[in-house]
């Protein structure tokens, strides 16, 4: 009997931990966790970071701007414009490996939100905030403002099974007959004509179902522009992130106020260049623990800088320490790292309380 050398045990592991390629990456194994995609959460969330800083912080580009600083001001909207795809970047994301109900994956999200909420609003308590009572509890069930994405995450988990269903079972037709509608109309009624108020900009669970099925569509069929090369997937990317801040500049000059709808989650440039980034990163095929782990605490950092013990003191910090000079400036990056580390961190912490929890939990029920 042939003996397995141990680079052959682990050649033969590795083989395990592999899916088939699809047409679409060109290649013949994917890590079944996928590192490239891993690696675009944490981007995509680096892009949230950099979103809110830029224009909740600096605030949107006036006409007087663009007079007193043009070239200042057309860097913020180029920054909008490359960053704004961070959000359509994680759904499309869920789209590609869908999305599979399970009870304690759902059971390790809410435990996520709450304790993010509690440990914030304990921080905030101790430091001598003050706050309202019911919206604390409100914010805390998640039945409050705070966190608009997990409530329209939660609307895509709860629709998953049909649109799988869906998905798994149409026609090609059929498929792009429904995607083309879907898009046609959002375009119409949330971009063009932003007048339903369902769709939001792109802040809502209708959004979500467009981009889920998308990367479905990809996945399963996939199209002609989905097998590009990476080199030029970035730079169609690149292409249309930019036309959005050349029209957006452009309506400023000509009406004298910035059109926000080009920065709409539902805008067709936004959606396509979101598109093209996500296949970018879904042709990397290689496998990284690290990346893997990092990115599973990636959702992290959105609750850790958008709670309001943090939010407003994170945009002070920005506002107050580094908007002061150039050299101040060029720090928003780090500083912006140091978040992302810190929030990592305590999810650390969050990830090592919910094992225990599980555990305790499955034992409970085991007897």
């Amino acid at each position: 009997m042939l003996k397995r050398s141990p680079s052959m045990k682990l050649e033969i592991l590795a083989a395990n931990n592999v899916s088939r390629v699809d047409s679409l990456l060109g290649r013949e194994n994917i890590s079944s966790r996928h590192s490239g995609l891993e690696l675009l959460r944490l981007v995509a969330m680096y892009f949230i970071l950099a979103l809110h800083v830029n224009f909740y912080a600096y605030g949107v580009p006036s006409v007087l701007d663009f007079r007193l600083s043009p070239v200042g001001s057309f860097t913020r909207v180029f920054i909008e414009s490359f960053t704004i795809v961070g959000v359509n970047s994680f759904i499309l994301i869920s789209g590609w490996f869908g999305i599979r109900p399970k009870f304690k994956r759902i059971a390790e999200l809410l435990f996520q939100c709450v304790f993010f909420c509690c440990v914030l609003y304990g921080v905030g308590f101790v430091a001598g905030m003050t706050f309202e009572l019911k919206d604390v509890v409100k914010n805390i069930f998640l039945v409050g403002k705070l966190n608009w994405f997990i409530k329209a995450y939660l609307g895509l988990y709860v629709l998953s099974p049909v649109l799988e269903s869906f998905a798994e079972s149409s026609s090609k037709r059929v498929f792009s007959s429904v995607l083309v509608s879907f898009f046609a109309f959002q375009t119409l009624y949330g971009w063009i004509f932003p007048v339903a108020v369902f769709i939001s900009g792109g802040y809502s669970t209708f959004s979500f179902i467009g981009l889920y099925l998308l990367a479905r569509y990809i996945r399963r069929f996939s199209p002609g522009f989905s097998r590009l090369s990476q080199r030029q997937d970035i730079m169609i990317y690149c292409l249309l992130s930019l036309c959005t801040a050349v029209f957006s500049s452009t309506t400023m000059h000509i009406k004298g106020v910035m059109l926000c709808n080009w920065f709409f989650y539902c805008s067709p440039l936004v959606i396509a260049s979101a598109l093209f980034l996500f296949l970018c990163f879904a042709k990397m095929g290689f496998c990284n623990s690290a990346i893997d782990a990092l990115a599973r605490s990636s959702y992290a950092v959105y609750l850790l800088h958008i709670h309001p013990c943090f939010y407003a003191s994170f945009l002070a910090f920005v506002t107050t320490h580094l908007l002061g000079s150039l050299c101040n400036v060029s720090l928003i990056p780090v500083f912006l790292a140091v978040v992302f580390a810190l929030s990592i961190l305590l999810d650390r912490i969050r990830i090592y309380i919910w094992k225990r929890i599980y555990m305790a939990c499955s034992q409970k029920v085991l007897q």
